[in-house]
């Protein structure tokens, strides 16, 4: 059968194996509400660093071998600390690890200098904080050039990528994995493909009542996948809760040939829990629909702090949000949030964060579901 991840989440040690080789204990950030204790083999440790080194070979770079600067949810000093420097160096200066909880408008200048004095090969980054560092750029007139940006761990919008190309000059290749580590798919330009070496997956079909959308044409399909190297704690059909985007042919095999890696979609969709909840109990889905046909929007968050209330919170280019993107944004949620619900929209210049530094899309507040 189909593993849920509240199924995994209830006793994590069903799925160990017996402890004749060494492992290491991991968890995840809990962007779902359901942090998961893991544990992870040698072996697929080293094919993990495998996978990620194949993807990068075509742009000429690795991570073993290569100057990585990584603005991701590292802590690199107490938040409370303002002086300067916001970065340390590892494996003997080719790799700098960059505080995104200090990048402000106030410490950018540093950030800059100190990327332009290291030269990274490429940037590794969430990309709600390859966002930040974009937008501060453009509001300080700060210039800086990096040849690669290499994101994941969260969705990646279009825009996001169209202005690290913009403003940095950089290739952008962005990938999909989880903690679990039962699939991987990566996009370097041409559409996101599954590596089916790494994992196999199947993908379940969308409900009857969840046809594709009609403003793309795209429709979604949940993620299941079973991991080919983590011994220590191997799962079997696991439920990601992620969804893909892609575009119907018509062809009866289409989503068998995606999870195969024969064929490429649009990308990912987010999380299965990525929903409100109506003050009548109902699920709202189609939450993200809400960023669709914004021109000014780079990222956005959902959060519901009651059942009546909705904080719709916005990032934008700098310019703020303008009258067309307000219709828009206004249209969008008459169709997915009913008028028993009180919406309020804020431009704000960063967004709520997990203790790991990830951006959730929704959040919603405790006894919400």
């Amino acid at each position: 059968p189909v593993l849920a991840k509240e199924v995994l989440k209830a006793d994590e040690t069903r799925f160990h194996t017996a402890r004749r080789l060494p492992a290491v204990e991991a968890s995840t950030g809990g962007t779902t509400g359901l942090p998961l204790r893991l544990r992870r083999s040698l072996v697929s440790l080293n094919a993990e660093q495998f996978f990620l080194d194949r993807l990068l070979a075509p742009t000429g770079v690795s991570f073993a071998a290569s100057r990585v600067a990584l603005l991701r949810g590292d802590d690199v000093k107490d938040p409370a600390d303002t002086e300067a420097p916001f970065g340390r160096y590892h494996q003997g200066g080719r790799r700098l690890v960059l505080s995104s909880a200090h990048l402000t408008a106030e410490t950018v200048a540093w950030y800059v200098e100190e990327l332009r004095r290291f030269a990274p090969d490429f940037l590794w980054a969430y990309p709600s904080t390859l966002s930040s560092l974009i937008r501060l750029l453009a509001e300080t007139d700060g210039e800086l050039t990096i040849p690669l940006v290499v994101t994941s761990s969260e969705t990646l919008f279009p825009k996001e990528a169209a202005l690290a190309t913009e403003r940095l000059g950089a290739r952008v290749v962005d990938y999909y994995g989880q903690a679990e580590r039962v699939a991987l798919a990566a996009d370097s330009g041409s559409g996101y493909r599954f590596d089916p070496l790494y994992g196999t997956v199947e993908l379940l079909e969308p409900s009857a009542d969840d046809p594709a959308d009609e403003d793309d044409g795209l429709a979604s399909a949940s993620i299941v996948g079973t991991g080919h190297w983590n011994s220590a704690m191997p799962l079997a059909r696991y439920a990601t809760g992620d969804l893909i985007r892609y575009r119907p042919s018509g062809r009866p095999d289409q989503l068998q040939r995606i999870a195969a890696g024969l064929e490429a979609f649009e990308g990912i969709k987010g999380r299965s829990s990525d929903y409100l909840i109506s003050p009548d109990g109902g699920i709202l889905v189609g939450i993200d629909h809400l960023p669709r046909g914004l021109v000014d929007v780079v990222r956005m968050q959902v959060r519901q702090p009651a059942a009546d209330e909705v904080e719709i919170l916005v990032v934008t280019g700098g310019t703020g949000l303008g009258q067309a993107d307000r219709d828009t944004l206004e249209a969008s949620i008459g169709r997915k949030i009913p008028p028993s619900m009180a919406v309020r929209v804020d431009v704000v210049d960063e967004l709520d964060r997990t203790p790991a530094g990830k951006t959730p899309f929704v959040i919603r507040a405790p006894g919400l579901g």
